[in-house]
């Protein structure tokens, strides 16, 4: 899949697997996200930001 232009992936490293998220400047719902224990991130489907554990950049 191409990129979009202008389009910026933000990854934000998080300890645990549970996040709330509501954007960037609070321009959504709070949404409760988690990580699921078979995957490596989980992304918010208002902004496209994407949660990922810190554990996995080590590895």
């Amino acid at each position: 899949m191409d990129k979009i232009e202008g389009f910026e992936e933000r990854i934000i490293y998080i300890d645990g697997d549970n996040i709330a998220c509501s954007g960037d400047n609070m321009d959504h719902p709070k949404v409760y996200l988690k990580i699921p224990h078979d995957g490596h991130y989980v992304i918010c489907g208002y902004c496209d930001i994407k949660y990922a554990r810190k554990e996995e950049v080590t590895k």
